[in-house]
């Protein structure tokens, strides 16, 4: 091709077609060289590109999918505000109406007066007072039909009595003269403040005055845990629930439990797909206000890893707490909570990393938060959601 240019006739247009031909043998003899030298790891490259392709696929149609659900959210959200707007415009349009025959129908009436308007009152009289004799005979005179304000008020006088008459003078109306009001008396002034009173405690706080709000626990909810997770527990494995529930006039209620996606031993469980839960929580305005889980091969304790779960819990929600279950032993519960202090501060400050160890002073870290704590049972609804099985 170098030669090539140089020959006179090269840039002729009629050898523009061979020449365009010559340069296209020429780039693809150039590719062909270049996956010569790639050899094997070329032929590697393209099959993992195949291999990606369904994969990339598949993430690509969850990813549309995930649009088109958040799409038909907000028009769902959409429809629900217009309809709520339209429903609110009716009933604007109602009242109007309402008040519009309201109005049609009390209109004043046209030949209204006083005189009429005050018939039946008691206390008003629309006749013309009568004179007294000495028996105190009444006559009745007729009825006027009209109210006369007289422009002077006359007495009248009976012939039984002495004939006198009496004026009345108008006395001008001056003011008093009053001078500033007096000095209030003083008062002795003390430098020292006054006692004040004692604090009121509410009596849903608990737990050494802290201030812990009561929460109440369904008495169902720990027979039908123990039933949901059986068949882990015959196989010796743990099994957790996550309590959730609202806050209603500063009391905490366990409405609903979740027992989240999750991998299990025998000492150990470990919730997974954690955005599946907050999400149903989320859409359901739940707190989460404690969790259970079983010991299927132990006694009813808190374990160290427990204790570190618990204590994420806990500094979320002081309230928290943690039930364990024990269905192989005698005690086949406890409703625990760290005490503070100073179990939260150990377990926050603990940096000890087998996972099982000791702490110190570890009959002081946790406490019973049923038996005259904060927690109490009450016979109530309760939801259960397994969301394994989705």
């Amino acid at each position: 091709m170098p030669k090539l240019k140089r020959h006179p006739e090269f840039n002729a247009p009629e050898n523009k077609a061979a020449i365009f031909a010559l340069k296209k043998v020429k780039i693809l003899e150039g590719n062909i060289d270049r996956l010569d030298a790639l050899g094997e790891d070329a032929l590697v490259a393209m099959n993992e590109i195949g291999y990606l392709n369904p994969i990339l696929d598949k993430k690509y149609e969850d990813y549309k999918e995930l649009l088109r659900k958040r799409a038909e959210k907000q028009h769902q959200a959409h429809a629900r505000e217009a309809s709520l707007q339209s429903e609110a415009l009716r009933q604007q349009e109602r009242l109007a109406k309402d008040q519009e025959r309201y109005w049609a129908t009390n209109q004043p009436a046209q030949d209204w007066s006083l005189f009429k308007a005050l018939e039946g009152v008691p206390g008003i009289n629309t006749t013309q007072p009568s004179h007294h004799h000495h028996h105190h005979h009444q006559h009745h005179h007729e009825i006027q039909q009209e109210f006369q304000y007289p422009e002077h008020v006359q007495r009248q006088h009976h012939s039984q009595r002495p004939n006198h008459t009496s004026t009345i003078r108008q006395q001008p109306l001056t003011p008093t003269p009053t001078g500033p009001p007096p000095p209030l008396p003083s008062k002795p002034v003390t430098n020292s403040a006054p006692n004040l009173p004692p604090k009121i405690f509410e009596d849903d706080v608990h737990e050494f005055s802290q201030g812990l709000r009561t929460m109440t626990v369904p008495l169902r909810l720990l027979d039908r845990f123990l039933n949901i997770v059986r068949p882990n527990t015959l196989k010796k494995l743990e099994t957790c629930g996550i309590l959730a529930g609202v806050l209603s006039r500063n009391k905490l209620t366990v409405t609903t439990l979740i027992i989240p996606k999750q991998t299990a031993t025998s000492d150990t469980c470990s919730t997974t797909n954690e955005d599946e839960l907050f999400e149903f929580q989320m859409e359901r305005d739940l707190m989460t206000l404690g969790w259970i889980h079983t010991h299927p091969t132990q006694t009813c304790f808190m374990s160290s890893v427990d204790l570190h779960t618990h204590c994420s819990y806990q500094l979320m929600l002081p309230e928290a707490i943690a039930i364990v279950c024990a269905p192989s032993h005698e005690k086949d519960y406890g409703v625990f909570r760290l005490t503070d202090p100073p179990g939260l501060q150990v377990i926050t400050n603990c940096r000890q990393k087998p996972l099982f160890h000791q702490h110190p002073g570890e009959n002081d870290i946790y406490t019973d938060a049923c038996d005259q704590g904060h927690v109490e049972l009450a016979d109530l609804d309760l939801d259960i959601v397994d969301l394994r099985s989705k």
